[in-house]
């Protein structure tokens, strides 16, 4: 059971890192939401130590967060056990999780 309550800590800990990347960058392209150009955002992983920038325009982060348990990250920063691929694009990946999070998702 100790290996079950490690696994879903883990995974709380990964969700809560990715909401609140994906928090920020919605304030973020709210601020510039009339950019013409790519804005820079943080990668949604769950890494806790990862600020990489991923560009994308307004309407590409708009695409790619029309679920809310999808994600946008740096190529390669993907927890193949808690996601998947839905998405692959030059500068930038989408991600999906398996399931939502048992934690909210709210502001």
């Amino acid at each position: 059971m100790e290996g079950y309550e490690r696994h879903e800590q883990r995974k709380q800990r990964i969700v809560k890192n990715e909401v609140s990347f994906a928090q920020y960058n919605e304030r973020r392209k709210a601020f510039e939401e009339a950019a013409s150009e790519p804005i820079p955002f943080v990668c949604e992983c769950g890494d806790e130590t990862c600020f990489m920038a991923v560009e994308l325009l307004p309407h590409e982060w708009n695409a790619a967060h029309r679920r809310e348990d999808q994600f946008v990250v740096v190529p390669d920063h993907i927890e193949p056990d808690l996601e998947a691929v839905v998405e692959q694009h030059a500068g930038y990946w989408v991600l999906r999780k398996f399931e939502l999070p048992s934690t909210t998702l709210g502001p």
